[in-house]
């Protein structure tokens, strides 16, 4: 007898294994009846088909976005963005993944409270007034989006979470806040409604620079830096390398560095107003990037180049600076189309450092250009005009090259040592053409 009731459990397991196997679902059918549910409403069943699916193919791809609609039907925000994530580092289709990045935007601001120390484990929208507290980190894969209108305001000397920075000096970022952006900045205002990054509340009427330490852009993937406004930091956007950034219409006010380049990069920086900055933008390393269209009103220094720097620097206005552009340290920048006005010196060079100058219009500096120290820049085709000491001062072992410029009404239109080289320039009613000066 028990012989025979183990062969009839046998045969029963047996039956019921034989079953499962020749009846279960394939992969489109359980995709059927997963939309068959959601259409209906049912989303917890929809989820169990979607999940049995994705566990018979590895090649599953629309099969995450719709779990994620589901999960956020059910307001399982985690899951969603995280079945969406998975869709968004596997598919192709550019329609649809513009529409999962939408709703993970949607959902962060429902998901989370904003990372204001520490490093952000999630998508976050930031909306409002935001307090940051110490340095804040987008690692890779994650984005942070800032709605129109907000203001993010750093605290002053925190030292939580001081982040170490290699690639700037400790004392620009030690006991500064910061927003360290290796995944992905949505920061896009508008005009009626920028965004506005400073110092906090207690130190908003300060005259101090330098109160907070800045956004800093290290390996950062397709971020946007539009109609945002940046107010006393130490360096207030540091590009390292070169990360795919949008970066135009933007305010710089009375920061240290507004935008410091570091390493090889090629963003461009395009109709920004810098005002009142110790330096607008700062050049160093191998970069080569265009710096065109913007407007740089009443810096110490409109723009520095250093270190091999190669920027190209084109149709931008300079008016009363105490220099618009200076050129250092064998840096060999391209400046052409600009309009230098009332600055004590239109153009600086020294320390080795070359140029290409062209077609710019230099009026009422006290000096147009100054090259000195052995630079050795290509000046031509460039019109001074009303220039209050010099059009051109070429002295102290210059190699300065200028050719084809126009100088009219000036005190002085150059004033040179003997290693520079001058000819075909036109010379009208200045008080002295050309005035040669001792090395």
């Amino acid at each position: 007898m028990k012989k025979v009731s183990r062969i009839f459990i046998y045969f029963s397991l047996l039956t019921l294994f034989l079953s499962g196997t020749l009846y279960a679902k394939s992969y489109s059918e359980l995709i059927k009846d997963g939309n068959a549910f959601y259409k209906d409403g049912l989303y917890k069943e929809s989820i169990k088909a979607y999940e049995e699916a994705a566990k018979l193919s590895e090649s599953s791809i629309n099969v995450y976005f719709n779990l994620g609609l589901a999960y956020k039907h059910i307001k399982d925000y985690p899951s969603a963005v995280k079945s969406l994530d998975t869709f968004l580092k596997v598919s192709s289709d550019k329609k649809m993944l513009k529409s999962a990045k939408k709703l993970i935007r949607d959902m962060a601001k429902v998901l989370s409270k904003p990372t204001t120390v520490g490093t952000m484990k999630t998508y976050e929208v930031w909306d409002g007034w935001i307090l940051i507290d110490g340095d804040v980190t987008i690692p890779k894969n994650i984005v942070l989006t800032i709605k129109p209108g907000s203001l993010v305001m750093f605290a002053p000397l925190s030292s939580r979470r001081d982040e170490k920075i290699p690639y700037l000096k400790s004392e620009d970022t030690k006991g500064f806040s910061s927003l360290i952006v290796r995944g992905t900045l949505i920061a896009q205002g508008t005009k009626e409604n920028q965004i506005l990054f400073s110092n906090s509340f207690e130190d908003l009427t300060t005259k101090r620079i330098g109160l907070w330490g800045g956004l800093i852009f290290d390996g950062s993937k397709m971020s946007i830096l539009q109609h945002s406004k940046f107010e006393r930091a130490k360096n207030a956007v540091v590009i390292k390398g070169n990360p795919k950034l949008l970066f135009k219409n933007n305010i710089f006010l009375k920061n240290d560095v507004a935008v410091k380049f570091i390493d090889k990069s090629k963003v461009s920086i395009d109709y920004n107003i810098f005002y009142r900055n110790e330096t607008g933008i700062e050049c160093d390393g191998a970069m080569k990037s265009n710096i065109i269209n913007n407007n740089f009103t009443k810096n110490n220094y409109g723009i520095k180049t250093y270190d091999s720097s190669k920027p190209e620097i084109a149709k931008n206005t300079f008016e009363q600076n105490n220099c618009g552009v200076g050129t250092y340290d064998k840096s060999f920048p391209k400046i052409y189309e600009n309009g230098f006005k009332e600055c004590k010196l239109g153009i600086s060079m020294t320390g080795n450092s070359k140029a290409l100058i062209n077609q710019n219009e230099f009026i009422k500096n006290k000096i147009g250009i100054n090259s000195v120290k052995n630079s050795s820049p290509r000046i031509y085709q460039n019109k001074f005009i009303e220039n209050i000491i010099t059009g051109i001062t070429a002295a102290d072992s210059s190699k300065a090259e200028i050719d084809a410029n126009d100088f009219i009404s000036n005190n002085i239109g150059i004033s040179k040592v003997d290693t520079v080289n001058v000819i075909n320039n036109y010379y009208d009613d200045n008080n002295e053409d050309i005035k040669a000066i001792e090395r």
